[in-house]
């Protein structure tokens, strides 16, 4: 009798459905048939050893959420996304929704890594329909019957009506918390999961932003919070990998700290200094700890901080951190990236210009010009702004010192419309003066800056062929988080240069330089700059509020009159395009002092001298007597 199953020919289909299920652990397997980048590399479990076990820690069978708070460069996506690409090949029932901040970044996961993800995988190519049409941005219907599909937290019809067993919330910290209806996308999001109560995975990834942030929250609701310990080269000892632990050089500036690699990082127990390959090492064989023993938890809590990667090097991450330093937004910014931990600046923060008032100094006067002030013996350049009104134009004088000390020498006001040439002629002459420094020198200004905000084609007119004299155009931005000075731009109608100038950052920093001690970053006040003054300076405070899912901070006047602030700056930015070599300029200016030792040296010197030319005096050298010449040209006489 004949074997009838040997006489059946499967199907193309029948063979796929039916075909035996891999037994590999979900991260074995992305390590084996996991295409990336396009489907251009294969995803490697060395590379990232701590997404590996995130991919097993989240794949246990009673884990029903997982809360992720990651750092930059980290890979979770990718990982994320890998365990989606398991789920795929496993057969799982029940559709899955990927969910991201906006429909322009769901559009790039289908067409940039979910599609290309799919058609090059060797395990998950044949779930791809054969026509392409099938096949949307918003949608991807799958042979197996499971669809995906990928959302935006802006758009609640995007997200609604989606029975999904497998939700995944990219960067879901940074979502708004209305989309209408009373309602939010995240939870939106968890409802989707409410048909699959026993066998739901929603995975939530996102950096952190600030306490009390829906990472935070859901993270203080987990069950438990695995950390990631790493091995110490040196001593095997297992450790978690903290900011105190980091060292570097104390006299290096964070340009040579990143470029000449000198970040470190010492072993808790050993107190050996790593270098980024032995903290690779390290996490190579690190694994995850969780912070108390609780039997199959449902809601799992992962930290993975920036510096586990290998693409974010120690002496980066370090220079970044000195870079940041009395700039809250930019601490905000490192403590989300790298430490993966919430950080709050403070909110409505305000100096009392009483206080800055009370603190001013008597500083050198001109000997020159006894009206006038001189530059202090620990400055050695000089630097000014302008604001442009339209009945005046005022500006303010700092002179710079070693650390970026600063003493602020004049403040002067060229009164008259700023529509007529004189105020504009009076502003140059006033550029091209010098002042007096404490030891005699005479200093110029080195550069300058105008705002171009008011009175834009006057400012050009004004501005053009004075580049060359370090004389600049500015504009203040938008805010937000953009650099204190950008590139430069020229576009106005006289391709007239000029730079973008970041008001956040700028007043952050003059902030922060209005609390140090006397020192580097120290302002000195004289006492001719009256209490006007000190008002505008501190006219404005900090505030910190959520928009459209994200922390902002604007700056907001609480009287009318700020140019203070607006001058002080715009003498920050002129300084970064200066970029003078503070150290050097300040000791040209410093007198020399002579050792006793050496006074005495050169006396006795000096005295021999005057005796050898008494006994020994130098012989006269005899007039050289000039006599026509015989040449050609000689004979050429009038």
């Amino acid at each position: 009798m004949n074997n009838t199953a040997e006489q059946i020919a499967w199907y193309p289909a029948e063979q796929r459905v039916w075909r035996r299920r891999s037994s590999l652990s979900r991260s074995d397997w992305c390590d084996q048939h996991l295409r990336i980048d396009r489907g251009k590399i294969r995803w490697r479990k060395k590379k990232s050893p701590y997404m590996a076990q995130v991919l097993d820690l989240i794949g246990q069978p009673f884990v029903r959420k997982a809360s992720m708070a990651k750092g930059i460069q980290i890979g979770g996506t990718i990982g994320v996304y890998g365990y989606v690409a398991t789920d795929l090949d496993r057969g799982g029932h029940g559709n899955v929704l990927i969910i991201l901040a906006d429909e322009k970044m769901a559009g790039k996961l289908t067409r940039g890594q979910m599609i290309p993800m799919l058609r090059k995988s060797p395990e998950l190519k044949h779930l791809l329909p054969e026509n392409q049409k099938e096949i949307q941005v918003g949608e991807i219907a799958l042979i197996n019957g499971i669809t995906v599909y990928t959302g935006w937290a802006t758009s609640l019809n995007s997200i609604s009506s989606l029975p999904c067993r497998v939700v995944v919330k990219d960067e879901f910290a940074k979502w708004p918390e209305d989309i209408g209806h009373g309602t939010s996308a995240s939870s939106e999001a968890d409802a989707r999961a409410d048909q699959f109560p026993d066998t739901c995975k929603i995975i939530e990834l996102s950096s952190h932003t600030v306490p009390g942030s829906p990472l935070d929250q859901s993270l203080q609701e987990a069950d438990v919070i695995y950390e990631y310990w790493v091995e110490c080269p040196c001593c095997k000892a297992p450790q978690p990998m903290v900011w105190e632990q980091f060292a570097w050089p104390e006299d290096a500036d964070p340009k040579t700290i990143q470029r000449e690699r000198l970040g470190r990082y010492k072993c808790c127990h050993c107190e050996k200094e790593w270098d980024d390959e032995k903290r690779d090492i390290a996490v190579q064989n690190g694994s995850f700890v969780p912070d108390r023993e609780i039997d199959r938890p449902g809601h799992i809590g992962i930290i993975l901080p920036g510096w586990l990667s290998e693409q974010n090097s120690l002496s980066k991450i370090i220079a970044e951190w000195l870079k940041a330093q009395g700039k809250p937004s930019r601490l905000m910014t490192w403590h989300n990236r790298y430490a993966a931990k919430p950080f709050e600046k403070q909110e409505g923060k305000r100096l009392a210009w009483k206080v800055l008032y009370d603190r001013r100094e008597k500083f050198p006067i001109s000997k020159r010009d006894p009206s006038r002030l001189a530059v202090p013996m620990s400055a050695g350049v000089l630097t000014a702004f302008f604001d442009i009104q339209d009945d005046r134009i005022e500006g303010l004088v700092v002179a710079w010192g070693v650390g970026e000390e600063s003493w602020e020498i004049e403040n002067p006001i060229f009164l008259g419309s700023t529509l007529q040439v004189q105020v504009w002629k009076e502003l140059d002459e006033y550029l091209k003066q010098t002042f007096e420094h404490e030891s005699g020198a005479e200093l110029r200004i080195s550069a300058a800056g105008i705002d171009t905000g008011f009175r834009s084609k006057v400012c050009y007119a004004f501005l053009r062929n004075k580049y060359h004299r370090r004389i600049y155009g500015t504009k203040g931005g938008s805010g937000g988080n953009d650099p204190l000075v950008s590139r430069p731009r020229r576009s106005n109608l006289g391709k007239v240069p000029f730079f973008i100038v970041g008001p956040n950052e700028g007043k952050e920093l003059v902030m922060s330089r209005l609390e140090e001690s006397p020192g580097p970053g120290y302002i000195h006040h004289p006492t001719t700059f009256d209490q006007e003054y000190f008002e505008q300076l501190t006219a404005e405070e900090c505030i910190q509020h959520w928009k459209g899912g994200r922390m902002k901070m604007e700056w907001v006047k609480k009287r009318d009159r700020n140019e203070a602030l607006d001058l002080r700056v715009g003498n920050e930015a002129v300084l970064v395009l200066l970029r003078p070599n503070l150290k050097k300029l300040v000791a040209a200016l410093q007198p020399e002092e002579e050792s006793a030792e050496q006074t005495l040296l050169n006396q006795v010197s000096n005295d021999d001298q005057k005796t050898a030319e008494k006994k020994n005096p130098p012989l006269k050298k005899k007039a050289r007597v000039r006599r026509p010449g015989n040449g050609f040209t000689s004979k050429f006489r009038s």
